[in-house]
C-alpha cells in the first residue's frame, strides 16, 4: 500500500529530510508527501483510514528556530504506553514525550477503528534527536571545544541509555498496523564495525632522547617505577636500531589477527598532518617507511585505511582536504585503492 502523508506549512526540507528516515530507511514504506494548511500530520491510506500525529517542533515560529525558546519544555512529562491497544517493543512502557500534547490528557492517545490519534511529535523529535539540534542552540562547551553529554536533554532528563527515537518508531509502526494489518515494515540487520584512531603507532619510533628522557624522569618521580626506564630505554634503543617489532605500541598485527579471526574488517585512521602541539597531534609521518609498510599491509589484509582529521581541522575544511590529499597520495604510493574513504576527527572535535 502506497501511503499519502500529508504535512503542515513550514520547515519543508526538514520534514521531508525526517519522514524519509523514520518511514524510508527505518520503515520501508512507500510514500508520497503533499503540503497543506493544518496543525497535524497526516498519514493517510488508500482506504481512507488515517494516522494523526501532532506537530511539534515544527509549529515554533521561523523567529524562534534555533533558540533557547525551541527547546523540548524541561522536565518533561512522561507518558504510560501500557494502555496502548498494541505491544510496541520498548526499553520501558513509560516514555518521555520530547515535543508533543500532555500526555495527562485524555485526548493525548485516541483510536477507532479508522483513526488513530498520537500525542508524541514522532518526527519532530526524530529531527531534533537525529541532528543533535540542541548542540547548535545550547552554548555548553568542554576544554576542547565539545558539547558535553551532561548537558544534553538526555542525559538531564533519563534516557540517553535508551534509543528513544527507535522506540518513537515502534510506536508509530504500532499505530500504522493497527490502521492497515497488511503493512509490512523493512527487515534490518546489524554488522560489527571496528575503527581505530592511530594515535600512536610507535612510543618509541618518533622519540628523540629528551623526550625518552622525560617519560623516563616521569616514571621513576610521578608512577613511582623504579624498573619501568630501564624496560623502556631497552625498547627505545631496539626500535632506534630497526627492531620495529619491540615497541610496545605496534600491535597492528594481533589486530588484525584478531578481526580476521571472527570475520571483521577494520578501518585505521591516520594523522597526516600535524596543527596542534606534538604531544596533541602525535609524533609520525605518514612518509615514514614504518607507516607506509603499516598502511599496505592492512589494505593487503582487507582492511580499511581512513583519516584521522588533526586537532584543529574540526573548523577549518581547507585543511581537512589538505590532510585528506595527503593521505591519498601516500596510499597511491603503496598501490592503495578504496571506494570509499572513511575517518573520525580526532579528540571528537566537530
Amino acid at each position: 500500500m502506497k501511503l499519502l502523508v500529508k504535512i503542515p506549512q513550514g520547515y519543508e526540507p526538514e520534514r521531508r529530510y525526517v519522514l524519509d528516515v523514520l518511514l524510508g530507511e527505518f520503515l520501508g514504506l512507500d510514500f508520497d508527501v503533499f503540503r497543506y494548511d493544518d496543525r497535524v500530520v497526516r498519514i493517510i491510506g488508500s482506504d481512507g483510514k488515517e494516522c494523526q500525529i501532532v506537530d511539534g517542533l515544527f509549529s515554533f515560529a521561523e523567529a524562534n528556530w534555533l533558540t533557547l525558546r525551541s527547546l523540548p519544555a524541561s522536565p518533561l512529562k512522561w507518558w504510560d504506553s501500557s494502555a496502548l491497544p498494541f505491544s510496541p517493543k520498548l526499553v520501558n512502557s513509560m516514555v518521555p514525550v520530547l515535543y508533543g500534547d500532555n500526555p495527562e490528557s485524555p485526548g493525548f492517545f485516541k483510536h477507532s477503528l479508522t483513526s488513530v490519534y498520537l500525542g508524541i511529535d514522532v518526527f519532530g523529535a526524530a529531527f531534533f534527536m537525529l541532528s543533535q539540534y540542541e548542540e547548535i542552540v545550547k552554548p555548553d562547551r568542554d576544554c576542547h571545544d565539545r558539547f558535553p553529554g551532561e548537558a544534553s536533554l538526555a542525559c538531564q532528563e533519563g534516557f540517553i541509555d535508551r534509543p528513544i527515537i527507535d522506540e518513537y518508531v515502534e510506536i508509530l509502526w504500532g499505530c500504522l498496523r493497527y490502521l492497515w494489518p497488511e503493512l509490512r515494515r523493512r527487515g534490518h540487520s546489524f554488522r560489527m564495525l571496528l575503527s581505530h584512531d592511530v594515535d600512536e603507532p610507535f612510543e618509541h619510533a618518533f622519540m628523540g632522547t629528551l623526550g625518552m628522557l622525560r617519560r623516563c624522569a616521569g616514571d621513576l618521580v610521578r608512577r613511582r617505577d623504579l624498573t619501568g626506564p630501564f624496560r623502556r630505554l631497552w625498547g627505545w634503543s631496539e626500535v632506534k636500531l630497526g627492531n620495529a617489532a619491540a615497541d610496545p605500541c605496534n600491535n597492528f598485527a594481533s589486530i588484525m589477527a584478531w578481526d580476521e579471526c571472527h570475520g571483521v574488517r577494520s578501518a585505521f585512521y591516520f594523522i597526516a598532518a600535524h596543527t596542534a602541539r606534538e604531544e596533541v597531534d602525535g609524533l609520525y609521518q605518514l612518509g615514514h617507511p614504518w607507516i607506509r609498510s603499516l598502511m599496505r599491509e592492512m589494505h593487503q589484509r582487507g582492511h580499511e585505511v581512513g583519516l584521522h582529521p588533526s586537532y584543529h581541522t574540526y573548523c577549518d575544511p581547507a585543511q581537512t582536504r589538505r590532510e585528506f590529499e595527503m593521505l591519498r597520495r601516500q596510499c597511491e604510493a603503496e598501490g592503495i585503492r578504496q571506494a570509499a574513504w572513511g575517518g573520525r576527527q580526532h579528540y571528537l572535535r566537530w
